[in-house]
């Protein structure tokens, strides 16, 4: 224990959340840290709204019908 209190706990392995980039290396570190969520957070809406949109597209051409084996 501390003279202001206790004493905090240890950050979690990995370093946790991790501080923001400082120096000279700090702007390209945040682009690409930006540039990497949002490649991550447009890929995982793709990877919904692609499909779907097919399926509406398909449907509204009347391309996705079946057609009978006859």
């Amino acid at each position: 224990m501390t003279a202001d209190g206790p004493t905090p706990p240890p950050p979690p392995p990995g370093g946790g959340r991790g501080a923001p980039p400082r120096g000279a290396s700090s702007a390209s570190q945040q682009a690409i840290g930006t540039g990497v969520i949002g490649g991550m957070l447009s890929a995982t809406l793709a990877v919904v709204f692609v499909p779907v949109f097919f399926v509406v597209v398909m449907r509204v051409t009347g391309r996705g019908k079946a057609t009978p084996d006859a």
